[in-house]
């Protein structure tokens, strides 16, 4: 077990030192002993991810994504949502979502249904030059989440259409923040 939790680890940081620019690779080792202590108290790196929680370029392939993650992360502290490196990790690192496909840029459409950050739709955009991008996000935050995120690159690559569906517990959500306040 414990060989296979330093193989990941090993694997992950080879990974991120790949899509990563060196400031925020140090800014990874730094933040990595710092959060050592509740990394291995909960074996998870979701103080390590919050630690994260900066503007970063992520390089995949030819393309320079700028990532505003300390914006994101701030809207989605009312909901203590997972911090967003995690998902930089997942999505951009690991390669998750292509690795089992060999896509070929430019592609026609994309559609990301349950855009959640728009990460994915970023992505599309970006690394694949898809000249339209459909996100759909079915919470209010997610909507205003892939808005914030995708909007510039909308502007400068492609089309970028957000679809949001009404979710009834986070409108219920909503209205309980504003009776609050």
């Amino acid at each position: 077990m414990r060989n296979n939790t330093v193989t990941r680890f090993l694997s992950e940081y080879s990974a991120l030192s790949r899509i990563l620019e060196p400031r925020d690779m140090a800014a990874l080792a730094k933040a990595t002993v710092m959060q050592a202590p509740a990394i291995l108290r909960t074996r998870k790196l979701t103080a390590l991810d919050a630690a994260m929680s900066r503007n970063m370029t992520v390089h995949v392939g030819q393309t320079s994504i700028v990532m505003p993650l300390d914006r994101i992360d701030r809207i989605l502290t009312v909901n203590r949502d997972n911090p967003t490196f995690g998902n930089i990790r997942e999505i951009y690192a690991r390669d998750c979502y292509f690795e089992h496909l060999r896509l070929k840029s430019p592609v026609g459409a994309v559609l990301d249904l349950g855009a959640n950050r728009g990460m994915f739709s970023l992505l599309a955009l970006l690394a694949l030059q898809a000249n339209v991008v459909v996100g759909v996000e079915p919470t209010e935050r997610g909507v205003e989440l892939v808005s914030r995120f995708t909007h510039r690159a909308g502007d400068t690559c492609g089309a970028l259409e957000q679809i949001g569906t009404p979710d009834v517990a986070d409108e219920e959500e909503v209205a309980g923040e504003k009776a609050e306040r």
